[in-house]
């Protein structure tokens, strides 16, 4: 189902946007030597960030423009103004066999609570569009910025990435009604861990994947139930072949090694009375072949020479329009039951050397002496 994310998604991803943008804004604070008069005339450029994302229902856009003042220019970040256009109005037209089937308008929306940075935080502006029937990954999607009434003329255009199949034979190993099985641990001391082998098939479009693992569990304390969710990236590939499928290993003694280390720190621990495992969810994440290779131009330099290229596709400005989709597995049936851990790994989970301080018990095997919630 897509649904309209809350203001904490929204957040989030403004701050991926303001992440991606802010490499081209400080690159024109930076690119001052001592012998260029700074006062000279300054051409604005626009700074545009946006995704095509099948699984969302509402699409987001970040649109900025470099700036120049007269002294420090990191004090000019802080102010709002400083990277904001006068006047911003744009479209993003699906085009299907070359001809425009649908035009939807760029809508503002103002985002407030932002975490402190070096660009102003107070609140920040995004612009947002709604494909009122879905997005088609069949068509390609193109964004037109109309900058200060005619100043600027922004376009872009991306096609879609598609959706992964996750392959039977690993489908048949999270989905059956014995659990997921990280471990075979029987008995206290045991630790007897296994590997999972997730595989997938190739996206339409599709270039990097990246799999992520999120652990859902239930937090008791005395007054309260509350779901809490963590998440670990297991590892990203790049395809090299339209008809190659794709295998990541994960060994199961890295999940408890996971748990052991986002909980174990946990500031309200002295409150929580039980844990409770709900169940598990693994994502494929996409990104096509834009979005890779500005991932990959702008990876953390390893060698001496710091100076790097910058990529975009944005035509008369910097910056990305690309497309991402995530696949999701979580659900073990058509009843949409989650996906759970089997008995030797719920035993692990809650004995095991990892986790056994955690207050792990399970719901799933509530009749085991050892390790069900009383």
């Amino acid at each position: 189902m897509l649904i309209l994310k809350s203001r904490k998604y929204l957040n989030m991803k403004l701050k991926i946007y303001l992440g991606f943008a802010v490499a081209i804004v400080l690159a024109g604070i930076a690119s001052c030597s001592t012998d260029v008069d700074i006062n000279a005339p300054y051409e604005t450029t626009a700074v545009v960030y946006g995704f095509v994302e099948p699984i969302e229902d509402t699409q987001y856009v970040k649109i900025n423009r470099t700036y120049l003042g007269d002294g420090n220019n990191a004090e000019y970040a802080a102010i709002n103004d400083s990277t904001m256009f006068e006047s911003v109005e744009g479209t993003v037209d699906k085009i299907v066999n070359g001809t425009v089937q649908e035009s939807y308008p760029l809508e503002e929306l103002w985002v407030n609570d932002i975490e402190e940075g070096m660009f102003y935080t107070d609140s920040q502006k995004v612009f947002y569009w709604v494909p009122t029937s879905g997005i088609d990954d069949q068509a390609t999607y193109q964004l037109n910025i109309n900058v200060n009434e005619g100043e600027k003329v922004v376009t872009a255009e991306t096609e879609v990435v598609g959706f992964v199949n996750f392959k039977q034979n690993f489908r048949n190993k999270v989905v059956n009604t014995n659990g997921v099985s990280f471990a075979n641990t029987a008995a206290v001391g045991q630790n007897v861990y296994n590997d999972l082998g997730i595989e997938w098939g190739v996206a339409e479009n599709g270039k990097r994947y990246q799999v992520k693992l999120v652990f859902n569990y239930e937090e008791h304390t005395a007054t309260d139930t509350t779901m809490r969710s963590i998440s670990t990236t297991l590892g990203s590939v790049v395809g090299q072949s339209a008809d190659i499928d794709f295998f990541q290993n994960y060994n199961g003694e890295n999940f408890y090694a996971f748990v052991e280390n986002r909980l174990k720190n946990d500031p309200n621990e002295a409150n929580i009375i039980k844990r409770v495992a709900h169940g598990l969810e693994f994502h494929i994440i996409v990104a096509d072949e834009n979005l890779h290779t500005y991932m990959e131009v702008n990876e953390p330099a390893t060698g001496i020479v710091n100076e790097r290229p910058i990529f975009t596709n944005i035509s008369n400005g910097f910056g990305l329009f690309a497309s991402r989709n995530t696949t999701i597995l979580d659900e073990r049936n058509l009843s949409g039951d989650p996906i759970f851990l089997s008995l030797n790994s719920e035993r692990e989970l809650v004995f095991g050397p990892y986790t056994q301080d955690l207050k792990f018990c399970s719901k799933y095997f509530p009749t085991d002496p050892v390790i069900g919630c009383q």
